[in-house]
Order: structure tokens, then C-alpha cells, then sequence
């Protein structure tokens, strides 16, 4: 599905890109609170690539997608 919203979504080049971005951080959010129980140790390749943000970060970025979706087609 990102791959389909990166290259064929219903917006223009960029918002689709962007969408792509937030849905992968949106996925590596979720999966560093399904499978990490702590931070990873400094110096490791996991703790460079966390991302550390929280749920409001997460929820927010959620609405920003579903919103982007909602004023595209609600206009339609």
C-alpha cells in the first residue's frame, strides 16, 4: 500500500510522497510499541533509527493523513 500511495495516490507528486513519509513513521511507531519494551542501547543501529516521538505525535499524524483524504474527496 505505500508504495501505491508513493507512486499512484490521488494527489500530487509531493502530497503523496509526504502521505508515503507519515505512513512509514506511523508503521515504525507501532512496531518499536509492539516489540521494544525499552529504548534501544545508544550506539546500535535500532536506537538510530527510533523514533521518539509519543502518542499524540502519532495520533496527530494520523489525523493529518485521514484529513488530507477527507478534504480531497469530500470535494470531489
Amino acid at each position: 500500500m505505500l508504495n501505491f500511495i508513493k507512486f499512484k495516490g490521488p494527489f500530487d507528486k509531493d502530497i503523496n510522497k509526504e502521505i508515503y513519509w507519515d505512513l512509514k513513521d506511523l508503521k515504525k511507531l507501532r512496531h518499536q510499541s509492539d516489540y521494544y519494551l525499552e529504548v534501544p542501547r545508544e550506539g546500535t543501529k535500532e536506537y538510530d533509527d527510533w523514533i521518539f516521538e509519543d502518542t499524540d505525535f502519532a495520533i496527530n499524524l494520523a489525523n493529518k493523513i485521514i484529513n488530507q483524504f477527507k478534504t480531497r474527496f469530500d470535494n470531489s
